[in-house]
């Protein structure tokens, strides 16, 4: 429908680009949720410079990675709507890992851009489009 809550029209086995985009899509959704965890674990043993900050710090990553994950789920259902908000996803990543470079921590800024080129790749393909009625 308009809302682009159905599924697409074709049933069937995912295509390779649909099933590396959503992995893709999970890692990230992990990654914040794994963060956010780490942070409250960190708020619970340490005292922190600034409680207010550290918690709404925590809430905000665990949020982040849930509807992340919530994504996941929409690209698994085919959602064609799902489409859109991962690709503008990835373009978030690209200027964290440009972000990440500056500073130095190539530790994940490789990693972080890897995810989002390959998930954009993955995303923008024919058949991924298709799957997702987004032709």
């Amino acid at each position: 429908d308009e809302r682009g809550a159905t599924t697409s029209p074709e049933p069937g086995p995912r295509p390779r680009g649909l099933v590396l985009a959503t992995a893709v899509v999970l890692v990230q959704g992990l990654a914040l949720v794994g963060f956010g965890a780490w942070l409250g674990v960190e708020l619970l043993v340490a005292e922190p410079s600034n409680r207010s900050v550290a918690t709404g710090s925590t809430a905000y990553f665990l949020l982040l990675g849930a509807l992340v994950l919530g994504l996941v789920w929409a690209l698994r259902r085919r959602r064609s709507w799902s489409h859109g908000a991962a690709v503008f996803l990835q373009v978030l990543a690209l200027p964290l890992a440009w972000t990440m470079a500056t500073a130095d921590n190539w530790l994940l800024a490789v990693p972080t851009a890897a995810l989002a080129i390959t998930g954009l790749v993955a995303l923008l393909r024919p058949d991924t489009r298709a799957a997702l009625g987004r032709e």
